[in-house]
């Protein structure tokens, strides 16, 4: 099996890019809900987690994302206190959906963090999705009906783009101009390609 690796700052389109993938019959593997899934059900990482952020996280009886979000944004070392919690648990689950799909050929995993998770080290190929970002912008600002500012400052806080696309083999441009079915042509036949290295060294 070949694995891709997807990955982009917000609003360049990863879900969408996601999406015409799995039209294709490639299976999605979704960082961002999976961990979402696995802090608000796996009984060790909420314990772990709650004793790091404190009982207000899951007050409610469920996680509670503006409190996590308020901790995680609250000092540049959280970040990571809440990463090493949950990236060994997203990571094991991730190779466990991997197991179930082998008769894929080719599957994905779409994550915004694939270098700082070290999930680059899991897949074949690592993909940037790229948009300019005044679109970017604008379409977070549709998407989750916030301002300028506030999408700019998160747009900040992630890494470049221009150094996301540097460090993948694989760049798909997603402005809305340039052919996305033709680039995404051009990615299989480049996976296909490493399946057939694959199997000769088999």
């Amino acid at each position: 099996m070949v694995i891709i690796g997807l990955t982009g700052g917000m609003g360049s389109g990863k879900s969408f890019v996601s999406a015409m993938l799995s039209l294709r019959g490639i299976p999605v593997y979704d960082s961002d809900s999976n961990a979402k899934r696995i802090m608000s059900t796996d009984a060790d990482v909420i314990s772990k987690l709650t004793s790091i952020v404190g009982s207000d996280l899951y007050s409610g009886g469920c996680l509670d994302k503006a409190v996590m979000a308020k901790y995680i944004f609250g000092s540049k070392t959280h970040s990571g206190e809440i990463s090493s919690v949950v990236h060994p648990k997203v990571r094991q689950d991730f190779k466990d959906w991997v197991s179930n799909v082998k008769g894929a050929g080719i599957c994905a995993i779409e994550s915004a963090i694939l270098f700082e998770s070290g999930f680059d080290s899991e897949v074949d190929v690592t993909v940037a999705v790229y948009a300019p970002e005044e679109l970017r912008i604008k379409r977070c600002m549709m998407r989750d009906g916030t301002d300028r500012d506030r999408v700019l400052a998160r747009i900040r806080s992630q890494a470049d783009q221009e150094t996301i696309c540097s460090m993948c083999s694989f760049v798909i441009i997603n402005d809305g101009s340039v052919n996305l079915s033709g680039q995404l042509d051009k990615l299989i036949d480049r996976c296909n390609d490493i399946e057939k290295n694959k199997s000769r060294k088999c």
